[in-house]
């Protein structure tokens, strides 16, 4: 029997207006195999990113699938089912449009490819160092970079973003916990990494980080707790990190991503944003 669970999505954002293209819904979740029959005639594999249009048919061939409506409606198919896209009259959400957003961006991407961390991109620099370019929603992280061969101390500094320097140290290895570094909510601050006895000095260059304020991270944590209360396994982790990777926060977006990827196979849309998040934190 069809399973269709629809939730007002007040938690995850005010509805928003109807958006310019037809899609109607997002394929979230693909636990075996599935296909979606478009109208005009021609059939093709479900994966997850996929677009329903009104008309098109998905079937699940085996095991489950799930889809999210623009308007936040999530449907569940169990293998032999299917499901006719229809449009509806509720408006989309701004939890959707943020997952429309995030598919656009990664179809736009193309065959972009991850980058290679541990390998030179020039002389002079220091690979893999995050997190950078980010904002973060607490200090519970490391700051971390690539090794280079035969350098086994690093000195790191840490300094405002107007060129105070508030830490300089030499490291042991190529991370160092955050703990105990007493960084401010709602202020930028630079950080790297270099081998200043190497014979050419080799540097991450300055990289910022943000702690978000407390009224930023009570929304995120807001959105992210009324993901995890309506939806489920891929789909969860999905949609919530595309509300990270939206909002600016590239390192949690990878954390959790990679989190994921430790338990199960990504599929390829996420492993598409995870790439777009690593990219984002790049010099």
């Amino acid at each position: 029997m069809l399973k269709v669970v629809f939730w007002v999505l007040l938690l995850l954002g005010v509805p928003g207006l109807c958006l310019a293209g037809n899609e109607l819904a997002f394929v979230t979740e693909v636990k075996g195999k599935a296909e979606i029959k478009r109208q005009a005639g021609e059939t093709e594999t479900a994966v997850v990113g996929s677009r329903l249009f009104a008309g098109d048919v998905l079937r699940a061939l085996k095991g489950d699938v799930a889809l999210i409506y623009l308007s936040g409606r999530m449907v569940k198919l169990a293998e032999g089912e299917q499901h006719l896209g229809a449009a509806e009259k509720e408006a989309a959400t701004s939890l959707v449009i943020r997952l429309k957003e995030t598919l656009d961006e990664i179809d736009q991407a193309g065959g972009q490819g991850p980058t290679v961390h541990g390998m030179a991109r020039g002389l002079g620099q220091i690979t893999g160092a995050i997190p950078a370019n980010t904002w973060l929603s607490n200090s519970d992280f490391a700051f971390s970079w690539d090794s280079l061969e035969g350098v086994h101390q690093y000195q790191f500094t840490l300094e405002t973003s107007e060129g105070k320097v508030l830490r300089r140290e030499m490291v042991k290895g190529n991370r160092l916990p955050a703990a105990g570094m007493e960084l401010e909510k709602g202020r930028r601050y630079l950080w790297s990494a270099s081998d200043p006895g190497g014979f050419m000095p080799r540097t991450t260059g300055a990289l910022w980080i943000e702690l978000a304020g407390e009224k930023a991270v009570g929304e995120l944590t807001t959105t992210l707790n009324g993901i995890a209360q309506i939806y489920q396994g891929q789909t969860q982790s999905l949609l919530q990190a595309t509300v990270l990777y939206k909002a600016g926060f590239y390192f949690e977006a990878c954390s959790a991503l990679a989190g994921q990827q430790i338990k199960r196979e990504l599929s390829p849309a996420e492993k598409s944003l995870l790439d777009k998040a690593r990219a984002k934190m790049e010099p």
